[in-house]
């Protein structure tokens, strides 16, 4: 995962926020201002010009590498909120962008001189435990779907970092430790509310399910978000889930070939309530580590991990404790880096012994200390789709992999966006595609990487049905040719 180089993305991002000048900020609140008076009536929710003072933390990224500065951002309340704002942006011929937890990890999710339509601050949740379903609003955390869960002994499996929205992990797959459980977050949901363009200049919401629009549904079950619409609200499937066992277990850099072959050979094929991830650090930390959670007992958890107690001399954490407060305790604490680089593959076959040396070597090189290779294990329900089928497309792998680096110094963002782009080329023989929530603006043939060639052909089909206009436009959003 040719093209531009992210050294190329970099700096361009880095001259388009130093050239904002106050008085370009300023002309873009006038601007703004005028087009907001001309449609005052159509145009609701909160809305944040670049003169506000809310503007500089309205606009804010989770990730500060990518900068913007949007004519205007809309915090939606309402459905109507939503409509509204695409039907404004259409009518004004505005370019705009949709938002929910501002994780969106090439920036894409902002954009200058347009419109962010944010739905952060839809966040209600209804459990219906007779019909084992949740509708919950498209604006809330999975840290905030986790707990706002948890009293009816119930889950929606997701990522597990607490300030991503569901939204986008929902839209582009959503995978985490209980995946090889309970399936993708996408696996689980059963309908949809998302307003999409109507005629030329208005915007609609609908309801997609298996009866309804069930192209559409199929199409947010792994698409990516921002393609077709805007979701308002989600229907999921929840699933009952008990006291889970936590381990970690840390070897130190001495045989990491050793430990790892363990792993990728004992991962997908370990009991499927068992999500692990593997993560090499860089050499100078000392230390490679596996961990994960299991739906059981920690005695049970122990006799499972036998094969990875067996390499080398590693120490072991075991613990147990209710689901949501082990997803709590592992996102307590403050933020450490602002600055995030990522990129994403498959592996389909386990790598070899070339590959191993590829990652030793960059771990060793490693330019910033939150560098890593980080591997999630496969299988089990990840191979099964529920009914109706889903756009998501890598359910045969063995594992996830990612290569990533964090850095707040900014004489390290050249060098990590080096290393990346060297790292991902080193591995490309030995993985496979890629994953859209972690996208990759360096791809040549992301459509395919992402969807699989069957796959993304039926979701242009989607696209030419809903959005033909191509309203819902970003660099490598779904085409409508």
């Amino acid at each position: 995962m040719t093209g531009i180089s992210r050294r190329d993305i970099l700096t361009t991002l880095a001259v388009g926020a130093a050239g904002m000048s106050a008085f370009g900020r300023e002309r873009q609140a006038l601007a703004a201002e005028a087009m907001i008076a001309d449609a005052a009536p159509a145009l609701t929710g909160t809305v944040v010009l670049p003169d506000s003072p809310d503007y500089d933390e309205a606009r804010q990224l989770w990730d500060r590498l990518f900068v913007s500065y949007p004519y205007a951002i809309v915090f939606c309340e309402s459905d109507s909120d939503v409509v509204n704002a695409v039907a404004w942006s259409r009518r004004n011929g505005v370019k705009l962008r949709a938002r929910g937890g501002r994780h969106a990890l090439e920036g894409w999710s902002s954009i200058d001189g347009g419109v962010v339509i944010d739905i952060s601050h839809l966040k209600q949740i209804s459990i219906d435990l007779d019909a084992g379903t949740a509708t919950v609003g498209t604006g809330l955390t999975q840290g905030e779907l986790v707990a706002g869960l948890g009293d009816s002994g119930h889950t929606v499996p997701t990522g597990s970092e607490a300030s991503v929205g569901i939204a986008g992990v929902t839209l582009g797959g959503g995978i985490g430790y209980l995946s090889r459980s309970l399936g993708l977050t996408c696996d689980n949901l059963l309908a949809v509310d998302i307003v999409v363009p109507e005629g030329r200049r208005g915007a609609r919401l609908i309801h997609a399910d298996s009866e309804n629009h069930a192209d559409l549904l199929w199409a947010c079950r792994g698409g990516g978000g921002g393609n077709f619409g805007i979701a308002t609200a989600y229907t999921f499937r929840i699933q009952p889930i008990g006291p889970i066992a936590y381990f970690k277990v840390t070897w130190d850099w001495k045989d990491p070939a050793g430990a790892f072959n363990a792993w990728q050979e004992w991962g997908p094929r370990v009991d499927r309530k068992l999500g692990s991830t593997f993560v090499f650090l860089p050499k100078a930390s000392n230390v490679i580590e596996a961990e994960g959670i299991f739906q059981g007992s920690a005695d049970a958890l122990k006799t499972l991990l036998q094969p990875l107690l067996a390499v080398g001399s590693p120490t072991v954490k075991i613990e147990s404790n209710s689901w949501p407060q082990l997803f709590k305790d592992a996102n307590a604490g403050p933020r450490q880096f602002y600055n995030w680089r990522f990129t994403s593959s498959w592996i389909y076959q386990p790598l070899p012994s070339a590959a191993l040396e590829a990652i030793d070597h960059f771990m060793t090189t490693a330019p910033a200390p939150a560098c890593n290779y980080w591997c999630l294990n496969w299988g089990g329900a990840t191979r099964d789709e529920p009914p109706g089928g889903t756009a998501f497309f890598h359910r045969a792998p063995l594992h996830y992999a990612e290569p990533g680096a964090g850095w707040n110094d900014p004489a390290q963002t050249g060098p990590v966006a080096v290393w990346l782009a060297k790292f991902r080329q080193a591995m490309r023989p030995f993985v496979s595609g890629a994953y859209v929530n972690v996208p990759d603006a360096a791809f040549d043939n992301w459509g395919v990487a992402y969807y699989g060639s069957k796959n993304f052909a039926r979701l242009r089909q989607v696209k030419r049905t809903y959005d033909p206009s191509n309203v819902f436009s970003f660099p490598q959003s779904i085409p409508v040719g």
